[in-house]
């Protein structure tokens, strides 16, 4: 498993809620906008046949401030 995302997006939420089932709460950021690049820097390194890719939205609590249409 390989979380992908600029700083403070939730990466290690997601893992610290996974792994303990603990979370801490931190600045919020919007890194949808950033999904496709994210997707071309790991297709650089491994053909996207090969391997399972999963896009997930965190801090879904925080819908008012999202900066990207749900769609």
């Amino acid at each position: 498993l390989v979380l992908l995302g600029g700083g403070s997006v939730g990466k290690s939420s997601l893992a610290l809620r996974f792994a303990k089932g603990d979370f801490k709460s931190i600045l919020p950021t919007d890194s949808f906008c950033k999904a496709q690049q994210w997707l071309k820097e790991l297709e650089k390194e491994l053909p996207l046949g090969d391997v399972v890719v999963m896009l997930v939205g965190n801090k879904t609590d925080l819908g008012e401030e999202r900066e990207v249409s749900v769609e």
